[in-house]
């Protein structure tokens, strides 16, 4: 195995534990992505099976990018979200739905300051990304997975979160957003 390929492996594990790869393992390192996007920290609150995702900045918080909240797929958000994440230098991501074992979210443990509203930097996912068997034409997506702090993020659309992951979805301005995945 070459160098490359086992820099790929590392960083293809790293992120599939929800772990921030260093820019010098990253599979889709800043300078090399297709596409920059900007996105900020919703001013909502978002919550996955009642538990409130934390929005501070120095974390993984929700996104939004053209008005779509996104959220990380974390070792911790999708296993308590019953999906399964993998990761090779040959596929890319590949997620699976109905995990067997689900493990419970635990509530932000750095409170839940929301971040200054500042605009923050993003980029569309380059690698291949396979859900459930199908492959996602990131080139067809408008509102594409996208890739933060070396972590990949989902959109919150109808197409993904309840056609896809057979999810449910409500919005109240005043609780914010709310997603059920049982």
């Amino acid at each position: 195995m070459n160098k490359n390929n086992l820099l790929l492996c590392a960083a293809g594990l790293l992120l599939m534990l929800g772990l921030q790869v260093p820019s010098a393992l990253s599979p889709v390192p800043a300078e090399a992505s297709a596409m920059q996007v900007d996105v900020r920290v919703p001013a909502w609150p978002v919550e996955l099976d009642g538990i409130t995702l934390d929005r501070s900045p120095s974390t993984y918080p929700p996104i939004v990018f053209h008005d779509i909240t996104y959220i990380p797929m974390t070792w911790d958000v999708s296993r308590a979200a019953g999906l399964t994440l993998d990761w090779s230098a040959e596929n890319g991501l590949t997620i699976r739905s109905g995990a067997e074992e689900r493990v419970p979210l635990s509530p932000p443990a750095h409170g839940n300051a929301a971040a200054d509203g500042k605009t923050l930097t993003a980029y569309v996912a380059s690698f291949p990304i396979t859900i459930d068997g199908r492959t996602v034409d990131l080139a067809k997506d408008p509102y594409p997975p996208l890739l933060f702090r070396n972590v990949t993020y989902f959109p919150l659309t109808w197409d993904y979160a309840v056609e896809t992951f057979g999810w449910t979805a409500s919005w109240d301005p005043r609780s914010g957003l709310s997603v059920r995945t049982k």
